[in-house]
């Protein structure tokens, strides 16, 4: 559920102007609205003149602001509405194996957030600072569709893809390290395997793909890896 959809998080909330400069959308407190994947609340929401229900809101402080997702986690704190004044990201990415780049992170949603290709990023992974370019690389993404007999028809594309690759072999082995660490590479590799088997998968890409999240701020182009579901199998 991200901030489009309907439910209690600040674009529904009757405070909201998309139209005020600089991000600073919400007509009571003064902050930037941050960008994220999930929803974002405070204490004070409401949607056509009522307030969110009392389950929500009675673990809400006035004056912060929060992260949530209904489905996955009870609201975070992100910080004061006065320490919210520099844009915040906490945003889907996709870390990748590519035969051709190695383990990379995919930034197919908001790339234009991030350093532009060339500039450098850091990462932080468990703690530990990792350097990464930002590049542009080519890569060829496999679309699947059933046809009018119920097999899959398969086209492979070639797209031009946003990234951030580790600098350096050192760099490489410490995101491996984290990979392994919150999903069991051999596992998560297996699992791949048996969704590409499964005449119910659609997503034929032969990469493996990891689901996690990033969080930071674009401005100290600082940044830091959450270990989010990984890759799930899909039953047959």
């Amino acid at each position: 559920m991200g901030m489009g959809d309907c439910g209690e998080h600040c674009k529904n909330c009757d405070y909201f102007d998309s139209q005020l400069s600089e991000r600073r959308f919400c007509k009571l407190h003064n902050f930037v609205m941050p960008i994220a994947s999930d929803n974002i609340i405070c204490a004070d929401y409401q949607n056509y003149g009522k307030n969110a229900p009392k389950s929500l809101t009675q673990n809400l402080v006035d004056g912060i602001l929060y992260f949530w997702n209904p489905y996955l986690y009870s609201p975070k704190a992100i910080e004061p509405f006065d320490a919210v004044q520099e844009l915040l990201i906490d945003i889907g990415v996709t870390l990748v194996e590519n035969q051709d780049y190695g383990i990379s992170i995919y930034f197919s949603d908001y790339k234009d957030i991030f350093p532009a290709p060339g500039e450098m990023v850091s990462i932080d992974l468990d703690q530990i600072p990792v350097e990464f370019q930002m590049r542009d690389i080519e890569i060829i993404m496999t679309y699947t569709s059933r046809n009018a007999d119920g097999k899959l028809d398969m086209e492979d594309r070639r797209e031009v893809q946003r990234a951030a690759l580790p600098i350096n072999n050192a760099g490489k082995e410490v995101l491996l390290l984290w990979i392994d660490r919150h999903h069991n590479l051999a596992e998560a590799r297996n699992i791949h395997g048996r969704n590409l088997a499964n005449p119910r998968f659609l997503n034929k890409n032969k990469a493996l793909r990891l689901f996690e999240k990033i969080t930071g701020t674009p401005k100290t182009r600082s940044f830091t890896l959450q270990p989010g579901f990984g890759v799930r199998l899909i039953t047959p």
